[in-house]
């Protein structure tokens, strides 16, 4: 695997901006993404359309490209429709990496300890020992370890880590075909529950409208932002407590 090169971005914001259909966003102070945010925008851009398709590769480097030109080139609402797009075509690719590092979590430590500056790489395998820990993601899910990393390590460790990710997309692409294909049909049934909720909102009053509407941004973002595989059972529990919630406050005329 070739090394791959340091950036030095700034790491995802903490909100993520609603935009559709009187979506929301009030409860969504802690998402990953800052829909609202021209540059950490242009960083999720930037930071994964080395594994988009073709098409939304050529959108996302247009909209970063006048970005980085006239910061006011490109409307907000532009900017978040961009990015939701860039997510949703690469998800499955990113679920496929993950996977992968799930079943080999030494890789991930050999590809970003070497990218890491000395004295990260030091501190951060002394936790390693000290925690006992053997892959450098379960090490990060320990709370004792985010309070023993100062803030430049730790915006370091996020870069790196995605941009290992990448690397690893790119590089393994045929050997994470299947994982992608399951990846791209997990993404479908995101899709039919988000819509799904989304319909169900709009049967209610405003005030439990935001609430669903809310929701659905925080699965999104947790999802096509993030990352995250959230098991479907989740989503479906949602569907089925909103169902619950239509039988008890019918549609307003």
């Amino acid at each position: 695997m070739s090394k791959i090169k340091r950036q030095n971005r700034t790491c995802f914001g903490q909100f993520r901006q609603g935009g559709e259909k009187g979506l929301c966003c009030s409860h969504m102070a802690d998402a990953s993404l800052d829909l609202r945010s021209t540059n950490r925008i242009l960083d999720f851009l930037l930071g994964y359309v080395p594994l988009a398709s073709a098409k939304a590769r050529q959108e996302a480097e247009r909209v970063a490209h006048a970005v980085s030109a006239d910061k006011d080139a490109v409307s907000t609402t532009e900017l978040a429709d961009c990015a939701r797009l860039l997510a949703l075509d690469v998800w499955p690719t990113r679920y496929a990496i993950e996977r992968f590092i799930a079943e080999n979590p030494k890789a991930e430590w050999e590809t970003v300890s070497s990218v890491l500056r000395p004295e990260t790489k030091t501190h951060v395998s002394r936790l390693m020992k000290e925690f006992g820990e053997r892959s450098l993601g379960a090490l990060l899910q320990r709370s004792e370890v985010d309070a023993a990393l100062n803030e430049e390590e730790r915006l370091e460790l996020e870069n790196v880590r995605r941009e290992t990710r990448v690397t690893l997309g790119r590089e393994k692409a045929a050997e994470l075909k299947k994982e992608t294909e399951r990846g791209q049909a997990l993404l479908d049934e995101y899709q039919k529950r988000f819509e799904e909720m989304r319909e169900l909102g709009g049967s209610f009053s405003e005030q439990l409208q935001k609430e669903v509407f809310s929701k659905v941004l925080h699965y999104e973002d947790r999802i096509l932002y993030e990352g995250e595989a959230v098991p479907l059972e989740i989503l479906d529990d949602e569907i089925a407590y909103y169902l619950d919630q239509k039988e008890i406050s019918p549609t307003e005329d």
